[in-house]
């Protein structure tokens, strides 16, 4: 079975090819913007495993911050919608678009409806993003 640290760790690898993005697979000591931050989500169930009879199937619900620098809130809109846009090749969605199966070490990646768009702090600082939930299965 893949393990979230490889879910996170393709996903990452993906979320890589966005030019100027900074992306962690962990929460990082420091953050750097923009930046993709992947983790579970702060609540609730995020791991099921063994969803077939076989028990090779598992579906992770996972989080992708988006963050970028809170200049004027006109500059971090401009920037954040960029990086969320659903048709652009250089946001989110785009680039996970372009490879649902995250070079093979997953079945597939879908990504779910935005949330929390605007502030958001984090490592003690205000920033402007938003969070891109995604749902990952993997065997």
């Amino acid at each position: 079975m893949t393990s979230l640290g490889a879910v996170r760790t393709a996903l990452k690898g993906r979320l890589e090819v966005i030019s100027g993005l900074r992306v962690y697979d962990l929460w990082p000591e420091q953050v750097n913007v923009p930046c993709a931050i992947i983790m579970p989500p702060e609540s609730g169930q995020f791991a099921e495993h063994q969803l077939t009879f076989t028990g090779d199937l598992s579906r992770y619900s996972l989080e992708i911050l988006v963050l970028v620098q809170f200049g004027t809130l006109r500059s971090a809109q401009t920037e954040a919608d960029a990086l969320l846009s659903a048709t652009s090749t250089g946001s989110i969605h785009g680039a996970l678009d372009a490879d649902r199966t995250l070079g093979g070490v997953v079945h597939y990646v879908n990504v779910l409806p935005l949330r929390e768009y605007g502030t958001i702090p984090a490592n003690g600082l205000e920033y402007f993003g938003a969070v891109v939930p995604v749902e990952v299965w993997a065997g």
